[in-house]
């Protein structure tokens, strides 16, 4: 039996560390489905439409909020 891929939410405003965040984890988790948020309005939605995220990376100072209030909005 093969286990469902884990979600992983990759949050930055920089379309390069986004890249190769990205880039990392398709090696280091083959199976894992990557989805991408720009920035904290992206983020909001995924995470009311994506089911069964397993991993946020956030990155702590996006526009639209700073430092920890990011998980504010992700509650």
């Amino acid at each position: 039996v093969v286990p469902t891929a884990m979600t992983v939410v990759v949050a930055d405003d920089h379309p390069l560390v986004r890249e190769a965040t990205v880039a990392r984890l398709a090696m280091s988790l083959p199976r894992a489905r990557v989805v991408e948020a720009a920035g904290i309005e992206d983020l909001q939605r995924l995470v009311t439409s994506v089911d069964g995220i397993g991993l946020l990376l956030l990155d702590l100072n996006m526009p639209g909020c700073h430092g920890l209030s990011a998980l504010v909005h992700v509650k």
